[in-house]
């Protein structure tokens, strides 16, 4: 009998060691709603392609190299450029156009065709782009990344534009810059003609501008695109898992905006710097036929306002603290959520 005791014994001790190491890996979460989990194995997407995972590694590794942020910024730009310059080399080859350097209102800027020319039906249109870049970096090659395969492929004018950025200017000084840009563009092309858009500090940008342009009474843009990006501060539970998802550190707290040089002495709650602050700002909104922006108030009778203000609620709550892109466009909205990491390296590739 003891000798069959004995025989087991190993085997009791192991299930009873991994039933142990199983608890101290496993997800735990404290009283705040803080979900801690010492060890995580997260595989890339399977929506994804061959050529997005292996791009994915390449950017994984890029981004090791990285100077800190925050330190010197003459190295970070050139650490990017060289980074964003090879990337535009690339899409021009992809991507066949025409750019033209070119000032608008003493506002540096490219001006991006497509060789071929312009569609006729966009004859009349022209697009502005804000580059990305943390509002420190992403001036020329940045705007040109995000700026090329748009022109090419959408058949039209994309003008990107050098704004002002941190540690050197500070906020409303890229604000200013669009509306310059703008002003210079209205007396060329209708309002309802020009679109306006940015992925990260420049969907940023993006809604900060529209703000800027209605307080200096000048009419609304027909299109803004705001991308991996929003018009609140990134909070949130994305604020953690993107992180995650990129195999980068997860922080003990997010970064506000208003951390970043060109925000300094900015007020978060200020709705120039973070529109969505204000209480006037439309609310997004869900319905059967998909994501829409929808005003406060609309001509409903009482009832169906009130399910349709809960139903607001409801998806607004259900949207904070995901990383979501919308697409703003006169007929409504489009949302582009997706695998954090597939996005990133499409838009990085």
């Amino acid at each position: 009998m003891f000798r069959h005791i004995r025989s087991a014994l190993p085997f009791v001790l192991l299930a009873v060691g991994t039933f142990a190491q199983a608890q101290d890996t496993a997800p735990k979460i404290d009283a705040a709603g803080t979900v801690s989990s010492p060890a995580a194995r997260i595989p890339f997407s399977s929506f994804a392609s061959k050529q997005s995972l292996t791009r994915f590694g390449e950017i994984f590794h890029e981004g090791k190299a990285a100077p800190p942020l925050g330190q010197d910024i003459q190295a970070s730009r050139a650490f990017y450029d060289k980074i964003n310059t090879d990337r535009a080399e690339r899409m021009k080859k992809l991507y066949p156009v025409e750019i033209v350097a070119q000032k608008f209102g003493g506002v540096a800027a490219d001006v991006v065709t497509p060789k071929g020319g312009v569609d006729k039906r966009n004859a009349q249109r022209v697009l502005i782009n804000l580059h990305g870049g943390a509002f420190l970096w992403g001036a020329g090659s940045g705007g040109l990344v995000e700026a090329i395969p748009v022109a090419s492929v959408g058949k039209i004018k994309v003008v990107t534009i050098d704004y002002r950025q941190g540690p050197e200017h500070v906020f409303p000084a890229a604000s200013e810059d669009v509306e310059k840009v703008y002003r210079e563009l209205l007396k060329t092309y209708a309002p309802q003609n020009i679109g306006i858009y940015g992925c990260s500090a420049g969907g940023i940008l993006t809604a900060e501008a529209v703000a800027w342009l209605q307080t200096r009474n000048l009419p609304a843009p027909g299109a803004i695109g705001i991308f991996c990006a929003g018009v609140i501060d990134l909070q949130g539970d994305s604020a953690y898992a993107g992180h995650l998802l990129m195999g980068e550190a997860v922080p003990e707290h997010t970064r506000p905006l208003t951390a970043l040089p060109y925000f300094k002495g900015a007020d978060p709650a200020d709705p120039l710097v973070l529109p969505g602050v204000s209480p006037a700002a439309e609310e997004i909104s869900a319905d059967a036929a998909g994501v829409r922006l929808a005003r406060f108030r609309d001509e409903r009778n009482p009832a169906q306002q009130r399910a349709a203000d809960r139903g607001r609620r409801e998806n607004r709550a259900a949207c904070l603290g995901r990383r979501v892109a919308f697409v703003l466009l006169r007929s409504g909205v489009a949302r582009i959520q997706g695998d954090v990491r597939r996005r990133r390296a499409f838009l990085r590739s």
